[in-house]
């Protein structure tokens, strides 16, 4: 199979409409200490808020991804310490490779941050595409609380499915 991320991957309405339904475990309030998320390997975590909630829970992710954004309205800079950062670029609305690519780099080696200048919602997708087995990506779910995404063949398939959507 040829690499779905290699183009940049532009946004239908059909696109967007799908993945405003969780793609995982949708928890309703705040996001909590949890011995399942603690022990998750790689933990992954795309946004700024859920970063947040996450750290003032006790939990440091193995993988962050963040844009300095909430809800698309300019929030503190995400403390990144102790992280390996790489800047990218991405417009909201689509996936750029060079994004999709420094995403699953991270989670591929289990550690690292990815800032980026534009908005990173849509970069769960690559994330959850290159979980290895006991990995999980946590991301936010405005107003409702934050969705779980355990690896598997399933969650793959569904994420190619939506990339298949888009128009060449």
């Amino acid at each position: 199979m040829t690499n779905i991320w290699s183009r940049p991957i532009v946004f239908t309405e059909d696109m967007k409409n799908r993945v405003r339904k969780p793609l995982g475990e949708l928890r309703h309030g705040d996001l909590n200490y949890s011995p399942e998320l603690a022990q998750a390997k790689p933990l992954v975590v795309v946004g700024d808020y859920t970063f947040k909630r996450m750290i003032e829970a006790g939990l440091k992710p193995d993988v962050v991804v963040v844009d300095a954004k909430v809800m698309r309205n300019a929030a503190e800079m995400p403390r990144l310490e102790g992280y390996e950062v790489t800047r990218v670029r991405n417009m909201a609305g689509v996936i750029e490779p060079e994004a999709a690519e420094a995403v699953m780099s991270a989670v591929k080696k289990g550690r690292g941050a990815v800032f980026v200048d534009g908005e990173e919602d849509l970069l769960a997708l690559p994330a959850i595409h290159a979980l290895p087995d006991g990995g999980v990506v946590v991301y936010g779910q405005p107003r409702l609380g934050y969705v779980v995404v355990k690896a598997s063949v399933n969650v793959k398939k569904l994420v190619e499915e939506i990339i298949s959507m888009a128009t060449v």
